[in-house]
């Protein structure tokens, strides 16, 4: 038996069948098992692939499924394969390839390609070639597969789009009478390397004979040729670079395209005739692998041509061989870099505030939500990664204690690299980057390398964790100067850095950061250099968090306040009469605005959605919401489409979620449906939160059940129905089939969409492996989320909270015990069990 992986994609079913096909002509007794396996790349549909990353993004889950042998081999347009295949895979076999180019296709109503038309493609190899044809063209992101692109193109979201001819040909779409096919020069328009080729990927070593009877010789000369060409520029399928190599009873051809601004492409072509080589290259078997050497060395002269600035030239010498051009790849490695991105990637110094998220600047917010990496220190708010885009990499260099992930010279040479690659990159500091955050480092080390960056200023510790304790830092006739002192000197600094004969001297305020360790030196320094003992001290510990504690004294008792009431860091120190001010002020506070959340600090491990709901709810009662949402909901389209474009037919919409809801009506939107075909249905929708989704629409439910269940929901929407309704259920993958068992037991008429797949966020699993011990309440509102928590924390909580009873068995299959259950199964229900269950201990 030979299980064979592939997305789900028609056009990669039919490829899949065409090597199928193969393998029965050569071993025709052999079972042969087809599995479809959904890429990052089908899900992810609105972005371009070069956001998204790359070839990896079309591949990165088949290997997974490889490499655990759940698929024996799986089957690829060879373009889209990564550089690097993972340890223990290879490329077993390479079929014979079919047309390679690229085909521009238009409507045939559309006169001609010119000024202000719309060219779609998500491909910046194309963009760039289809601009030297038509300069003054438009060209806006195309995703989708080869059905969509063309329904989209015929819808007239397009006026042109670019498509590869093996894969119209092998769908059968190359002849659409609705259609005009321009097939370019191919001497101006060179195809990607790979294109027209189906590979194999196999481990290593497995079904040896199988892969040497699909293997053909010729196309994997050139395909390992084009995929060193890439290699050699640093390339991946969207980087402006483009190679095509042929082999024949003349020698070899060699194209290659490389725009090395970003913008403008330059050509090379090297011909190579040798008969000794042909004759090598036709044997079945070339033990030593000359044929392929010699290919590989061709497309390390192509590179060398082109970045010597070679444009449309086939370079000779007197005997019809291509002169050798001595250029070391190696010499613009920055350069090359910065002609993938169209730059160098840039750096953000961001300011994330004292630990709560509302205190992060709308400046700041943004720089997040477009960030392609975030590295973040311990000191920020968890919540405030909620907003970072899904497929962005979050890399944590914080610090607790005695544990250090990174040092600071290996965070500056980290933030110089990613930028180097061509990636955004966020640098993201409690408080401000400038005070005590090392920023200046960093921002020195960045303009070393070259790399452009920018400060965005958040709002320090220093003032605002003493002012939500009560304490002003200046106070007419307390104090009207402050002065920021860090506790935690750099160790190459003289012991005596600090002078504190003048720092005891000073009459206003003096706020020692990151000095908790340090607290009785400070204390005995500055008694010793004449401030009074009795000057009050203030020490404030886990500052604008639920678990924020203030101890007071002077510079005599405050170390022994600190042990006595076992105060941790993080902690600030404030030093001078402003804390007498603030206790009076804090005093105050307490008594008059303490609420029933208040000190309680909430994890909630929902989808993004979830987490938004339940903070809004818990706000107004003080409790503190840590959102890490360990499980995201992915949009998932395929063959959704039809259904899409024949909703009229529908006389009931059932929406069981919130993300539902929005993903429905944002593929409505893509796809230009008119939502007056929705004018004569009706809804259901399955609790609170979706409704007020629904709502967000203009549309308002018409149905909700008495429980917020999907089971409830079928039980009692049933009675409702007549046998001239037809329903359509709209749901995730991964939901249970409660609706559909019941209507099918009815003999009710139903057809369902999964447009959206659920997936576990594995990025925050260290973090909330550190944060699960700090809380009082967990949070879990679906069974995706128990198994996240579950695999990500082995979290032994005492007190977790499930939205329902559904939620509550699916956190005990998954091995968590589950201390309370909401009786409403939605935010404001997750709010009442905590509120009774924190009032039952007073």
């Amino acid at each position: 038996m030979i299980r064979i992986g592939t997305r789900k994609s028609k056009l990669a079913l039919i490829q899949t069948e065409l090597v199928k096909a193969q393998i029965l002509k050569y071993f025709p007794n052999e079972k042969i098992e087809i599995v479809h396996v959904v890429t990052h790349g089908d899900k992810v549909l609105d972005k371009p692939l070069g956001e998204i990353g790359g070839k990896g993004v079309f591949t990165k889950e088949i290997e997974e499924k490889l490499l655990d042998k759940t698929i024996d081999i799986a089957v690829h347009s060879a373009k889209d394969v990564p550089m690097e295949l993972a340890d223990g895979l290879c490329l077993g076999a390479v079929l014979l390839r079919d047309d390679n180019r690229d085909v521009i296709l238009k409507r045939k109503e559309t006169k001609k390609i010119g000024a202000g038309s719309i060219i779609g493609t998500s491909s910046l190899r194309r963009e760039i070639q289809i601009k030297q044809i038509y300069p003054d063209v438009t060209i806006k992101s195309l995703r989708g597969n080869v059905g969509t692109r063309i329904d989209k193109l015929k819808s007239g979201e397009y006026d042109a789009i670019i498509l590869a001819a093996a894969g119209l040909k092998r769908l059968g779409l190359d002849n659409d009478k609705e259609l005009d096919y321009i097939y370019p020069d191919e001497e101006k328009f060179i195809s990607a390397a790979g294109q027209g080729i189906l590979a194999i990927e196999c481990r290593n070593g497995d079904l040896k004979d199988v892969m040497a009877a699909l293997d053909d010789r010729k196309a994997r000369i050139c395909l390992e040729a084009e995929r060193e060409f890439l290699k050699c520029l640093d390339g991946s399928c969207n980087a402006p670079c483009g190679a095509h190599c042929t082999v024949d009873e003349h020698g070899f051809n060699f194209r290659g395209m490389f725009a090395y601004d970003g913008k403008t492409p330059k050509y090379a072509v090297i011909n190579e005739k040798t008969d000794e080589q042909w004759e090598k290259i036709s044997k079945p078997v070339n033990a030593d692998n000359t044929d392929l050497k010699f290919a590989i060395s061709l497309a390390k002269r192509l590179v060398d041509v082109l970045k010597s600035d070679a444009k449309n030239t086939d370079i000779k010498n007197e005997n019809g061989n291509t002169d050798k051009k001595d250029i070391d790849i190696n010499t613009k490695k920055d350069e090359l870099k910065k002609s993938f991105t169209g730059n160098k990637g840039m750096v953000s110094l961001v300011g994330a505030g004292p630990g709560k998220r509302d205190y992060l600047s709308i400046e700041a917010l943004r720089c997040i939500k477009k960030a392609d990496v975030i590295v973040y220190d311990a000191l920020i708010s968890p919540s405030i990664l909620n907003e970072a885009k899904m497929d962005a990499e979050l890399i944590y260099v914080g610090k607790r204690a005695d544990t250090i992930y990174k040092k600071q010279p290996e965070i500056n040479e980290l933030l110089v690299n990613l930028a180097l690659s061509g990636k955004y990159v966020v640098r993201l500091k409690g408080g401000d980057p400038f005070i005590f955050g090392r920023g200046g480092e960093e921002a020195l080390a960045l303009k070393k390398a070259g790399i452009r960056y920018e400060i965005v200023s958040g709002i320090s510790s220093s003032y605002s964790v003493p002012a939500s304790a009560g304490i002003p830092v200046t106070h007419r006739g307390a104090a009207s100067s402050v002065h920021i002192i860090t506790g935690h000197e750099h160790p190459a600094k003289p012991s005596e850095a600090l002078d504190f004969s003048v720092i005891a001297k000073e009459e206003g305020t003096l706020v020692f950061l990151m000095g908790l360790r340090s607290l009785g030196n400070i204390c005995e320094k500055l008694i010793k250099n004449g401030k009074n003992e009795e000057t009050p001290v203030a020490v404030i510990s886990k500052g604008m968090t639920a678990k924020q504690r203030t101890v007071y004294g002077n510079l005599l008792t405050i170390k022994d306040e600190v042990r006595k009431n076992n105060i941790e860091a993080p902690a600030i120190i404030v030093v001078g009469d402003v804390v007498g001010v603030g206790k009076q002020i804090c005093e105050w506070q307490s008594k008059n605005e303490k609420k029933v959340l208040s000190g309680k600090r909430i994890l909630v491990t929902g989808s993004r959605n979830m987490a938004d709901s339940l903070e809004k709810e818990f706000e107004q009662y003080g409790g503190e919401t840590i959102a890490i949402s360990l499980v995201e909901t992915i949009p998932d389209y395929s063959d959704c489409d039809d259904i899409f474009n024949n909703l009229e037919k529908y006389s009931w919409f059932i929406f069981t979620s919130a993300n539902g809801v929005n993903i429905f009506f944002d593929r409505l939107r893509n796809l230009r449906v008119d939502i007056r075909k929705l004018a004569n249905a009706r809804f259901a929708v399955v609790g609170t939160s979706t409704k007020k989704a629904l709502e967000k629409y203009g549309l308002y439910a018409d149905f909700i059940p008495s429980k917020f269940t999907s089971k409830i929901l079928a039980e009692e929407l049933s009675k409702e129905l007549t046998d001239k309704d037809k329903i359509l259920i709209v749901r995730g993958k991964q939901g249970k089939n409660f609706i559909e068992d019941k209507f099918s037991e009815m003999s009710v008429e139903f057809d369902k969409i999964c447009i959206y797949e659920t997936i576990q966020d594995e990025r925050r699993a260290d973090e909330v492996k550190r944060i699960c011990p700090d809380v009082d309440y967990i949070v879990v509102t679906s069974g995706s989320g128990a198994r996240a928590l579950r695999n990500m924390a082995g979290c032994e909580h005492d007190n977790i909270v499930a939205i329902g009873p559904v939620t509550k068995r699916d956190c005990e299959e998954a091995g968590l015990r589950v201390k309370l259950v909401a009786e409403e199964f939605d935010a404001r229900g997750i709010v009442d069990v905590i509120i009774n269950d924190i009032a039952k201990k007073f």
